[in-house]
């Protein structure tokens, strides 16, 4: 059995479906750890320390069981960031996803910033914000055990934060993060910033729809990534969407590439 299989064969369990919409995420990860690597997440606060994007290999990102365990799932909450490397290299000692002034590591500083802020005003508590990087929690290293579990992991976020770049809609992997989002969690609660985004009490931001695009039609740094790309694309498509329309309560449909359309929050 392929690592592809022991996803298939989860994300095909009822019991997965009943629990991928509670806001405790750990019986999620549990099932995801049951499979593959164990799931790791970048703090907030550790981010906010380092003021850098630290690497897998730096072992500064907390296994999310533990991590959620320390402040208790009820203040947590797990963001996934997709983005777009700002360093792209075929050579690995020279890319890298932040640019030297690590303008996209202070973008997520400040959105975490934000963020706090928000829940505070409304829900009147601290929260507690991780964030699943790539860079940070995905060895690069060990494609062929890591890349199977990234609709797994996709699931066993909450959200997104999107870090657009001008041509971040024509990335390949950008688009499938979309589409995983789409297929497998959390499609209605994307929030879009940019470069230089700072915190303030006039974030009010505007909603708006992203058509969701064809991956494996997007632009690649790496013409060996198409394989992977491909493989996720039409696992994607094997599924009936698990998330549920938080308005019409109703179950989305499967993507339509170009016509269907994820709502983004843009601060």
């Amino acid at each position: 059995m392929t690592a592809f299989d022991n996803v298939r064969r989860i994300f095909r369990s009822e019991s997965f479906r009943r629990i991928a919409g509670g806001f405790d995420r750990r019986l999620l990860i549990h099932k995801a750890n049951e499979v593959g690597p164990r799931m790791r997440l970048l703090h907030c606060r550790r981010l906010e320390e380092l003021g850098r994007l630290p690497s897998f290999d730096d072992g500064l990102t907390d296994d999310a069981i533990s991590g959620i365990d320390r402040f208790g799932a009820s203040t947590v909450e797990i963001f996934m960031v997709s983005h777009r490397w700002l360093r792209p290299s075929l050579d690995a000692r020279l890319s890298h996803p932040d640019d030297s002034n690590k303008t996209k590591a202070k973008a997520l500083i400040e959105f975490t910033k934000w963020r706090r802020n928000w829940v505070r005003r409304r829900h009147g508590f601290e929260l507690e914000i991780f964030y699943w990087v790539d860079y940070c929690c995905f060895d690069q290293r060990d494609v062929a055990n890591y890349l199977p579990m990234l609709p797994l992991w996709v699931a066993c976020c909450e959200r997104m934060v999107r870090y657009e770049t001008p041509d971040y809609h024509n990335r390949a992997w950008c688009r499938l993060e979309l589409l995983l989002s789409h297929a497998f969690a959390f499609a209605d609660h994307h929030v879009a910033i940019g470069g230089g985004f700072v915190a303030s009490g006039t974030n009010n931001g505007s909603e708006e729809k992203t058509p969701l695009q064809r991956p494996s039609e997007g632009v690649m740094t790496d013409d060996a990534d198409a394989a992977g790309i491909t493989l996720l694309e039409q696992f994607a498509e094997e599924f009936e969407p698990a998330t549920v329309d938080r308005i019409t309560r109703r179950r989305l449909a499967k993507a339509k590439f170009g016509q269907t359309t994820i709502s983004c929050y843009r601060l």
